[in-house]
Parts: structure tokens; C-alpha cells; sequence
């Protein structure tokens, strides 16, 4: 494999950890989602599909749980970051140098 692509074998550990941290995390929500709801930020997002609440309009009435096509509403966004965190953080504790190079 070409060295040259890879990133260095500095930032290998501190990758490692913040992939083994948000690991934690994920699976901590994934278990009981209500644990960060206290600093879980709610923000508009747009979605092709959902049911929250709107930004822009009213929310129906009729409907126990309606679902709104290509609209903007609120989410909650810390597991979209955890995840983002935990995916880039694995790339790059992947694609990383080691130590000693077997092959040039």
C-alpha cells in the first residue's frame, strides 16, 4: 500500500480514543435514548420524511403520528453528531501510518 495517502502515525492514539469515547456514547443513546436529553439541542433541520414538530406552519391535529413530506422541523441532533464523530474518527484510526512500515 502507498504511504503517502495515509495519515500520520501522530494522530493514531488520539483518533483510537475519540473513536472508543464516542463508541461509548453511541451505545449508551442507542440504549436509553432519554439520558442526554437535558443537553440535547433541538435545531431545524430539513427532512424528507418526519414526524416532528413543524417550523414553519401548524401541526395537525387529526392525525396521532403524522408524517410530513419535504418540510422543515425540529430535531434532535446529538446522535447525528455522535455518529459523524464516530465515523471520521474511524477513518482515520484506520487509515493511519503504523509504527513500523513492513513496506515502502
Amino acid at each position: 500500500m502507498k504511504t503517502r495517502f495515509l495519515f500520520p502515525y501522530k494522530i493514531k492514539k488520539s483518533s483510537g480514543l475519540i473513536f472508543f469515547i464516542s463508541l461509548v456514547f453511541v451505545i449508551i443513546m442507542c440504549v436509553d435514548y432519554d439520558v442526554f436529553s437535558k443537553i440535547n439541542p433541538k435545531s431545524p433541520v430539513f427532512a424528507v420524511a418526519g414526524n416532528g414538530e413543524l417550523v414553519f406552519g401548524t401541526n395537525s391535529k387529526t392525525a396521532i403520528f403524522p408524517t410530513y413530506y419535504f418540510s422543515f422541523i425540529y430535531n434532535e441532533i446529538l446522535d447525528e453528531i455522535l455518529f459523524f464523530i464516530l465515523i471520521i474518527s474511524g477513518i482515520v484510526y484506520a487509515f493511519s501510518k503504523e509504527k513500523i512500515e513492513d513496506r515502502r
